[in-house]
């Protein structure tokens, strides 16, 4: 697809990803939609749903899953089929994210406001549940930064949430300057790229300056690069066809324009540990609301001593197997 950055290539190789990859049917137990926040404005939020229930009087749950940092919905492709047998499945991009809308962020308004970073993320997805008619109680799961957002969004909006998972959550760690070095010198033993880009991104980071600009400015090749590298080190086992699409994907959505991930920066450092620490937060909620945290046994994410400490409910698998 050439060098180009553009959603029209990015929405085709989101629908490839969608038929080749998920066993899935487009438009018949998959669909791929743009659900509109409000009429006025060209607001909207990339949503794939997986229904594989004919009878749609069915009593299925539903459950909503947030990506990650940089990441988009397309990312879960391999549990689509899966949890769609169990779960009416809608996986969101967030907020300024993969392939939802992309305005500019107000940085004056968010410097350094923590509330006004979090409603950028939950109010739209507030706006969204409302759109897609979600008068039930749902299953939210979040993975890494799409934790954070999804515990932001149970604090403010319990009464829709049935059960919290947290899949290596973001946030439940406040900064420490061991907890910083630590994370810097996990990044050495990564490839040359990758420690030299984790280096640049906590300079950049602490500067207000997003990580994703670096791609931007240093270009098409060198962001293809990046992403194959990443995806070489963390998910070996993928085949060609999976990481051919999955790397033309990725590289298109971090070169999009910046938006989510300045307020993503008044958040959380660099590291991964936050600014204003969800673990004494959550605690408000914990008695109205099943909160589960799931770890991989060799993950990185800072704030599991604590929330073991607090004595919450905490899973522990390999990664190949969550």
């Amino acid at each position: 697809m050439g060098n180009k950055i553009n959603l029209q290539i990015a929405n085709d190789l989101q629908t490839q990803i969608v038929t080749k990859l998920t066993g899935l049917t487009l438009n018949e137990n998959i669909h791929i939609l743009n659900i509109r926040l409000e009429e006025e404005k060209n607001d909207y939020l990339n949503t794939i749903v997986v229904d594989k229930t004919k009878d749609h009087n069915n009593e299925k749950q539903t459950m909503v899953i947030l990506h990650g940092y940089g990441a988009a919905a397309t990312v879960f492709y391999r549990v689509f089929k899966g949890l769609g047998e169990n779960f009416r499945l809608l996986i969101v991009d967030l907020y300024g994210f993969g392939q939802s809308t992309r305005i500019k962020a107000e940085k004056t308004k968010l410097k350094k406001n923590i509330e006004a970073s979090e409603n950028y993320f939950t109010e739209p997805i507030e706006q969204w549940r409302q759109q897609m008619g979600i008068n039930e109680k749902f299953i939210l799961v979040g993975h890494s930064f799409g934790g954070y957002v999804a515990s932001a969004y149970a604090l403010k909006y319990p009464q829709n949430i049935q059960k919290l998972m947290l899949l290596s959550p973001a946030g439940f760690s406040k900064f420490s300057q061991q907890g910083n070095s630590d994370a810097l010198n996990q990044n050495q033993s990564g490839s040359f790229i990758n420690r030299k880009l984790a280096q640049s991104a906590e300079y950049f980071w602490n500067k207000d300056i997003s990580a994703f600009d670096l791609f931007r400015k240093l270009g098409f090749a060198f962001t293809a690069k990046f992403v194959d590298s990443f995806l070489k080190q963390n998910s070996p086992d993928i085949s060609k066809e999976e990481k051919k699409l999955m790397k033309q994907y990725l590289t298109q959505i971090f070169l999009f324009p910046s938006s989510g991930e300045y307020a993503v920066n008044q958040l959380i450092h660099a590291n991964g540990q936050t600014r204003d620490c969800l673990l004494t937060r959550i605690e408000q909620i914990r008695h109205q609301v099943p909160i589960t945290f799931v770890y991989g046994d060799t993950d990185w994410m800072h704030g599991q001593k604590e929330v073991r400490d607090r004595d919450h409910r905490v899973q522990s698998r390999k990664p190949q197997n969550l």
